[in-house]
């Protein structure tokens, strides 16, 4: 495939333009592997160039279209690989997400802190 020759060459983008192709011409098609073939390929070029919310669209696309395809090729191993790689790209959003909180606003952080250990029961005595 081109797009794999142009992502062993490091040429991402050629790679993801023609993976994007691949996945209209899929979708008119109607060909369900083929599309999840290309959004898992798209989902892992998103996530080495660092774009973790774009990988993560393309994740949730591969495993939706990973359960739902009804071919004998399907099986619970490449189901929960999908899941595999899509709950790892959530938890990466996630992690920049309190990374940013925490470099970018450490008085809020504090705030919230002291609020939740203002909640906590105190043991009985």
């Amino acid at each position: 495939m081109l797009a794999d020759v142009h992502a062993k060459n490091g040429n991402i983008q050629m790679a993801i333009h023609h993976l994007g192709e691949l996945m209209n011409i899929a979708e008119a098609e109607n060909k369900t592997q083929a599309q999840a073939d290309a959004a898992l390929k798209l989902g892992l070029l998103h996530y080495q160039e660092q774009l973790i919310q774009k990988s993560v669209s393309y994740f949730q696309k591969h495993f939706e279209l990973t359960r739902k395809d009804e071919s004998a090729t399907k099986s619970m191993r490449a189901i929960d690989a999908a899941r595999v790689n899509l709950g790892i790209a959530q938890a990466n959003t996630m992690m920049e997400a309190c990374k940013h909180m925490v470099l970018n606003d450490v008085q809020a952080l504090l705030e919230w802190k002291i609020k939740k250990n203002m909640r906590l029961p105190t043991a009985a005595k």
